[in-house]
């Protein structure tokens, strides 16, 4: 019962001592006419039982956790009305109010304390967090981790004061002694660059490009058709792979201080032959064949889902498609499924185009992305019914879904369940009612017999 009044407000100091020695008067049997005596100290009792103690919680800790919880409620919720109210009310004030606040923000502002304590920012693409001030370590804002008034310059005068220290990578090339290491430096006009580049065997109608700014250099030679002079692979294959090690022994060497690979070039030289033989040459000698697909049917008893999804280019418009057979992409597989368990169907298998959907559906861990919720309402679908099954099948063979989800995705009417099939799939479902088999170009997979 006090829990509850703990998640809204700070309780005072007498109210949180009253709720303790209600707690250690049931602990130790003691009343208001009789008390017994404290054989265990109340500070071992509330200790966690992996520690020794009883895992029973103080009123102050657990209202401060609860009232943190709240601020955290707060923060992270977008939608939620009585968040938007207190954020508007207290937040958006030029000065101050003198007015009393009420209980509840009272609570945010002291739960404020814990949260900033145990929170930090997850950076992430295009993020325009502070390097300095914002936190997004377990230790703190980098301002608060240097000492010294740091204002104008604070980068430059940082990696001055590292290189006294002796920390290196920071304050310049560890190579050659400059003071401005940029990628172009590293890749290029570094001694270590230079020895790498003198020594690889460049087209002579590239050498110009050396003296490029960084994109027009490596555009001209990634893009290059060339081959490296006197060797039989390409040059821009070579280039893209020294760069990509001059970039990695670079970072070896100032954070594992390993010395420099003395045989570079002929490791990236290893590099581009394993690629050749390895990658390409796969690539080269696939070859291809022709296969039957059609719809199959199911024996007695079971019910054939069919689902597709289909979106519209980049303009985010999207739509699903399904078909239930009395012959038995996340959305139309969920509203599908739904529908089956309405039906009631006892045994139901489930044919979609899509191997990453059934992958993620079929998966025993939970997810925490933006499907989380699609998927775990799949899954619950597919516990309701007594039996089912999932199956990938060619798109070859699912052409009704297919066209069922793009007229999803021109309609304007929402979801709509159909009695008799719309005309756009009656030819679709009578080559299936005739057993019509597509072609589809499939790799072609070599079986080695033995006697």
């Amino acid at each position: 019962m006090p829990s509850y009044v703990m998640q809204g407000c700070v309780l005072p100091s007498r109210v949180l001592n009253g709720l303790d020695r209600i707690n250690r008067n049931f602990i130790r049997g003691s009343t208001e006419e009789e008390k017994r005596m404290h054989l265990v100290n109340w500070g071992k009792v509330t200790k966690p039982k992996a520690k020794g103690g009883l895992g029973l919680q103080e009123a102050k800790g657990r209202n401060l956790a609860l009232v943190a919880k709240l601020c955290w409620r707060m923060e992270s919720s977008n939608i939620a009305k009585w968040a938007e109210v207190l954020k508007i009310k207290y937040r958006r004030r030029a000065e101050p109010s003198k007015r009393a606040k009420s209980r509840i923000w009272a609570a945010v502002t002291k739960g404020i304390r814990v949260c900033e304590k145990g929170t930090k920012w997850s950076i992430g693409s295009n993020s325009n967090l502070s390097f300095w001030n914002d936190k997004w370590l377990n230790t703190g804002t980098i301002r608060s981790l240097i000492e010294g008034p740091l204002i104008r310059g604070e980068e430059e005068l940082l990696r001055i004061i590292l290189t006294q220290r002796g920390i290196a990578g920071l304050g310049g090339c560890d190579v050659c002694l400059s003071v401005c290491e940029d990628i172009l430096h590293v890749l290029r006009d570094c001694h270590a660059a230079k020895v790498f580049g003198n020594s690889a065997r460049c087209p002579q109608t590239l050498l110009n490009s050396f003296t490029f700014d960084l994109e027009s250099w490596i555009t001209a030679n990634a893009k290059s058709l060339l081959k490296a002079e006197s060797r039989d692979y390409p040059w821009c294959t070579f280039f893209l792979l020294g760069i990509w090690n001059l970039g990695l022994h670079r970072n070896l060497r100032v954070f594992k201080q390993q010395a420099v690979n003395p045989c570079l070039l002929r490791t990236v030289e290893m590099q581009v032959r394993e690629y050749f033989y390895c990658v390409k040459g796969l690539g080269d000698n696939k070859s291809n064949t022709s296969k039957e697909v059609r719809w199959l049917k199911l024996g007695s008893g079971w019910l054939k889902l069919n689902m597709d999804g289909y979106v519209v280019g980049d303009s985010g418009i999207a739509g699903c498609g399904g078909l239930i057979r009395d012959t038995a992409e996340l959305f139309a597989l969920r509203e599908g499924l739904a529908l089956c368990v309405e039906l009631q169907a006892q045994a139901v298998e489930v044919e979609l185009d899509a191997s990453a959907a059934i992958s993620l559906i079929s998966r025993n861990f939970t997810t925490n992305g933006d499907l989380s919720v699609l998927v775990d309402d799949c899954r619950d679908f597919l516990l309701q019914l007594p039996q089912a099954r999932m199956i990938h099948c060619y798109r070859e063979a699912n052409c009704y879904a297919d066209a069922l989800a793009k007229l999803g995705a021109t309609s304007s009417s929402g979801c709509n369940c159909f009695e008799s099939p719309p005309p756009i799939v009656t030819l679709f479902l009578l080559a299936d009612s005739l057993g019509t088999a597509r072609t589809r170009v499939v790799p072609f997979v070599a079986c080695n017999s033995s006697s």
